[in-house]
This record gives structure tokens, C-alpha cells and sequence, in this order.
């Protein structure tokens, strides 16, 4: 007998379906509109949302039923939920989303120049109206 997750027992498969468009809409524009996307991409972007829905599935079972099962994760977790999560990852990095790079973040001495550099900045420029 085969052991199943039972993510197809969920109550809302409409929900999902709206969620998992929006989502391929959204990537769709990050990727530069449909013109934009090679037919390999489009392969890599409808394998992703195939893999999101089955992740949301999941997400939506555990919701209903429980997380664990004794002192084990459920079993859809144990077994599935984390390759299907690393799987999307590799593909939308494929796809080239990854991580954008953030702002660097000012240390305090840092600010302090960046405000007093600003304040004189404002100061001579109102110093050159007057004159």
C-alpha cells in the first residue's frame, strides 16, 4: 500500500489556482513580459508554478489536518515538502530572480557624514540664492 500526503484532499483548490496565476502573471512581468521569455524560460517559469501548486497543496493539508503526526513532522513534510521548496528556488535562480543586492547599511559615523555633508550641501546652495 502506498502512502500518500493527501494534498489533493484540499478544500479550496480555486484558491490556489487564483494564487498560482497571479504568481505566473508576477513572474512573468519580473522576467520582462511573455514577449521577453525564451520558450525554454517558459518551460522553467510552468514547471515552477506546476511545483508552487503542489507546495501550496501541502501548505493547505496541514493547515487542516496538523504539522506533526506524534513526534514526527506530517508526512508530506518529511518527505516531499522540502525538495519540492529547494527545487522552485533552483529554477526561478535559473530563471535569473535571485536575490537582488541590498543597500548597504550605514554604520552611525557614516550617517552623521552623509547628514552633515547634506546640511552643507543645503547651506551653501541657500548661501547662492542670497548672493
Amino acid at each position: 500500500m502506498t502512502v500518500t500526503h493527501k494534498a489533493y484532499a484540499i478544500k479550496k483548490p480555486a484558491l490556489i489556482r487564483r494564487q498560482l496565476s497571479l504568481v505566473r502573471k508576477s513572474l512573468i512581468q519580473d522576467l520582462g513580459g511573455l514577449d521577453n521569455l525564451s520558450a525554454q524560460r517558459i518551460i522553467i517559469l510552468d514547471g515552477v508554478i506546476s511545483k508552487l501548486g503542489v507546495v501550496r497543496s501541502m501548505e493547505e493539508h496541514i493547515r487542516s489536518t496538523a504539522i506533526m503526526e506524534g513526534k514526527e513532522l506530517s508526512h508530506c513534510l518529511r518527505k516531499n515538502y522540502l525538495a519540492y521548496r529547494n527545487s522552485i528556488d533552483r529554477s526561478l535562480v535559473m530563471l535569473g530572480l535571485d536575490k537582488q543586492e541590498r543597500e548597504s547599511v550605514l554604520s552611525i559615523p557614516e550617517l552623521i557624514d552623509v547628514v552633515d555633508r547634506e546640511a552643507d550641501e543645503k547651506e551653501a546652495k541657500r548661501k547662492a540664492r542670497k548672493s
